[in-house]
């Protein structure tokens, strides 16, 4: 299991790689005291988020087999036998992304929600953005990114 670069950068923080990223970014914004809704907190969050997205994604993204594992980690049925056919059926899930990226390497895969409504007010609500400027630049996220605000 490879780390987060983002938590190598805090000597003295001791980064348990088997908990999620949300539940690691707590601690360690708790320990280094950044306010929540802060600039320092969501400077820091959003690389946090873009690093693990890297990590467990994004280098990834021409790979028919990582669309697929997308396709399976959401709970989709069917064939998908090339990258388009992955692309229709994500177009149409609301899912929200950082629980996407904070369940990835489990055995559950995120909550799927029936609306667009339904899925703004759970993000809202808990806080779990994914930077907007970064996700429309990726072809996985801007799929799956939604209006929210």
């Amino acid at each position: 299991m490879s780390i987060n670069p983002f938590f190598k950068g805090f000597p003295g923080f001791d980064h348990d790689p088997t908990a999620g990223v949300c539940a690691e970014f707590q601690r360690i914004s708790q320990h280094r005291k950044w306010k929540q809704g802060s600039k320092k907190w969501r400077k820091n969050w959003d690389a946090c988020i873009t690093a693990e997205y890297d990590r467990l994604i994004g280098i990834r993204v021409t790979s028919l087999a990582t669309w697929q594992q997308i396709c399976k980690k959401l709970g989709l049925k069917g064939l998908f036998t090339s990258i388009t056919k992955c692309k229709k059926a994500l177009c149409r899930v609301h899912v929200n992304l950082v629980d996407l990226l904070d369940c990835w390497e489990g055995e559950q895969g995120p909550q799927i929600f029936r609306t667009l409504s339904a899925l703004r007010n759970y993000t809202k609500r808990t806080n779990r953005f994914f930077n907007k400027k970064a996700a429309k630049q990726d072809p996985v996220l801007r799929i799956l990114l939604r209006e929210l605000l």
